[in-house]
Parts: C-alpha cells; sequence; structure tokens
C-alpha cells in the first residue's frame, strides 16, 4: 500500500529521465539531511557528528552526500583511503572542513595530506614516527588521530604500543591530536558484552594518552547510550537511513530508491524455464517483465528466484537467475496498464524492504548499497543549506 501511494510521485520524479536510462538511483539528500538532525538531536550534550562518507557515501555519491551535510553544519568527514580524501577535498575546499583518512599515512603518502588539508588517522607506531618526523621537516605542527584497537583485531594501535607512545612524548608533541578513536565490533548487538569490554579498554587508553577528544560509536554504536558518545560520533548506515539498531528508527528517512526499466513483457508457457541454468520452471502461463538492470548495477545474484520488485505498488517476484544487465519478474497478477514496456519498477522503496532483500541476499545492507554502482542514471533532490550559512549553494539535480 506505502509503495502504491508514492506512485504519482515517482511518475513525477521520472518524468525529466533520458529514454536511454534503463535503471536510475533516486537519492534524496533532504532525507540525508533529516537523518543528520535526527542523529544530532539523540546524542549528549556537546557531542558532534563525523560523518563517514567513504565508499562513495556507501554508493550514493560522495561529493553530493557531503556537499549536503555541510550545508546542515556538519564539519568533520571521514574516508577510508587517501585517494577518496583527495576527491572530498575538491568538493568541500572549505577551511572548516575537516576530512580524517582511516588508513593513515603509507610511506611516500606524507605530502598527499599536507598539500590536500587531510588528516591522517595513525594506526601503528610506525605511522606515528613515520607522521612525526614529516612534521618536523616542515617545521609545523600537523594535526593527526590516534586510532586504538579495543578489540576489532583490524588496524589500530595495541594497548602495548599505546604504552610505548606515551612514553614517547616527543613524537606526540610534532602533531596537533585532533581526536583519540577507535571501532566497535558488535555494536548491532546491544547485549553484547564486546561492547562494553571494547568501552573499558578505550577508557583505559585515554587516561594513558595525552588529553584529545574521544570517539568511539559508529551509527549501532550510538544507540548504546550516551557513555559510548564521547565527543563525536561517526554515523555512516545511521545518515543514509538504514541502520538497527537506532534512536528513533521508525523515524529515519531512506536515502535511495532504483528504478528499473521494463524492457519487455512476454508471455511463458508451463515448462518453460527462465534464465541461466534454468533455476526457474513455470508450472503454470506466466506473464514475465524483462528489467534493464542486473548485477552490474548491484542487484545482486544471490537475490535470483528471492524477494520481489514493485510495479505500481503491486510486488512482483524475481524469478530465474540474475544476469550481468537484466532481471526477469513475474507479473502475472499486475495490470496490463501497469506494466508495460518502458514502465518503471522499484526496488529498495523502504529501509525496511532494503533491509530484507540484503537478509534474502544473505549479506548487509550496506553490501547492497555499495554494491550499486555507477552505470545508472543518477537523480538527486536539491540539499537544503542551513540557516545563514551561504557558503554552500544546493546541490542540484543530475
Amino acid at each position: 500500500m506505502e509503495c502504491a501511494k508514492q506512485g504519482p510521485v515517482k511518475n513525477c520524479l521520472l518524468e525529466g529521465v533520458p529514454a536511454t536510462a534503463t535503471s536510475v538511483m533516486m537519492i534524496d539528500l533532504h532525507a540525508i539531511q533529516h537523518n543528520y538532525l535526527l542523529t544530532q538531536a539523540h546524542l549528549k550534550a556537546g557531542c558532534q557528528i563525523a560523518a563517514v562518507v567513504k565508499a562513495d557515501s556507501y554508493g550514493l555519491g560522495m561529493k553530493q552526500v557531503a556537499q549536503a551535510l555541510y550545508a546542515q553544519g556538519c564539519r568533520i568527514f571521514c574516508v577510508a583511503f587517501i585517494e577518496e580524501g583527495v576527491r572530498l577535498r575538491q568538493s568541500l575546499p572549505f577551511l572548516d572542513a575537516k576530512i580524517l583518512v582511516f588508513c593513515g599515512v603509507l610511506a611516500g603518502t606524507e605530502n598527499y595530506f599536507f598539500e590536500e588539508n587531510l588528516i591522517p588517522v595513525l594506526v601503528d607506531r610506525e605511522q606515528i614516527k613515520r607522521w612525526s618526523e614529516f612534521a618536523r621537516l616542515k617545521a609545523q605542527t600537523l594535526p593527526a588521530v590516534l586510532h586504538i584497537d579495543t578489540g576489532m583485531t583490524r588496524n589500530g594501535l595495541s594497548f602495548q604500543d599505546i604504552m610505548k607512545v606515551s612514553q614517547e612524548i616527543g613524537m606526540l608533541k610534532t602533531f596537533s591530536l585532533e581526536m583519540i578513536i577507535s571501532h566497535l565490533a558488535s555494536s548491532d548487538e546491544k547485549d553484547n558484552s564486546q561492547n562494553e569490554e571494547q568501552r573499558q579498554v578505550f577508557e583505559r587508553a585515554l587516561k594513558i594518552l595525552p588529553k584529545a577528544p574521544a570517539c568511539l560509536a559508529n551509527s549501532n554504536g550510538i544507540s548504546l547510550g550516551e557513555a559510548y558518545h564521547y565527543d563525536y560520533v561517526r554515523p555512516g548506515l545511521g545518515l543514509y537511513g538504514y541502520a538497527t539498531p537506532y534512536p528513533e528508527v521508525h523515524h529515519l528517512q531512506p536515502s535511495v530508491t532504483v528504478y528499473a526499466r521494463i524492457m519487455q513483457v512476454q508471455d511463458a508457457h508451463p515448462g518453460q524455464t527462465v534464465g541461466y541454468n534454468a533455476t526457474y520452471r513455470c508450472t503454470t502461463h506466466k506473464r514475465l517483465a524483462t528489467l534493464g538492470i542486473g548485477y552490474a548495477d548491484g542487484i545482486m545474484r544471490e537475490l535470483s528466484n528471492k524477494g520481489h520488485v514493485y510495479i505500481g505498488g503491486i510486488a512482483a517476484p524475481i524469478i530465474g537467475r540474475i544476469s550481468m544487465d537484466f532481471m526477469l519478474v513475474d507479473v502475472t497478477d499486475i495490470p496490463e496498464a501497469l506494466c508495460h514496456v518502458n514502465a518503471w519498477a522499484t526496488l529498495y522503496p523502504t529501509a525496511q524492504n532494503l533491509r530484507d532483500m540484503a537478509y534474502l541476499a544473505g549479506t548487509a545492507p550496506y553490501e547492497l548499497l555499495t554494491s550499486l554502482g555507477s552505470r545508472g542514471h543518477r537523480v538527486y533532490s536539491q540539499a537544503t543549506c542551513e540557516a545563514g550559512d551561504s557558503s554552500i549553494k544546493s546541490v542540484a539535480i543530475i
């Protein structure tokens, strides 16, 4: 029912899509800004948001998303790798926009951080030494963040390293310690004892290291309570509308809807097989629609013969194996007036639908979003500028 009510809006939004487009991503920057404000309202006093926009803002477009968040007041942004940071700086050339790079200072990359005004997240003693020596070479106090491994065992300073670093005051004094961070491994499980164990390790590290703003909670970690908020939180999936658990999760707004053009409608007889390797066989007469979207566009092959899309607000089951460029759906029960060549099918119309489809695919919403790719036509809503902020204009539909 919810999808049917959205029908007229969809038709209006899709009117400007070129006839050459076979799939469309509608990215709602207003929704991302709404989720940012909703998140900020549920943080403890004084806590701020460092927005995670790595992996092209989880596949939604780093330039447009970061600019929309900046317009809403966000000033700290997190990416994974140096090249992401360089691209983001081109979109956010403002002096008050801080960009943290999680991978830290790899050998030979010092000048990228210096020239592009990026802040490295230092993950081991070798990186600390490398950045300290570079700061001395430049005769400047350069910014840096320390990443503490509290139990993720992926990257970050071990507790033994922290003890050694705390005694190497000379190195730490060569840069400005902007933040101390860690990462929760099981924050999606609110009752998992690892969450509190990691927080306690983080607390011990903070007492040993020089005083600096602290950041522990990712999106799910925010829902663990104010003890996990510290000075900053680092939401990613929550800002895009798909995190759970999350404060007021039902008030989050999904930020992307995917549309696929119907390329062909055909009748299939009993016994006829569908798609590669004949994984689906019709047992009755069927009407089938071929959609111009496939796994090259992020519709995972694991969804073959699972889940559904919507056409005119009515569910159409996915049948057969999803191929690179096309997928088929059963439209037998959908009126022909709604289901014809050039009509549109809708994927992921709600946050819960995307979560359900991720479950059917045996993965997480993160993977569905980051797999969406760049082949589909993209349409962005216009972002709202923060009251009194004239430093950035609204992001236009493209």
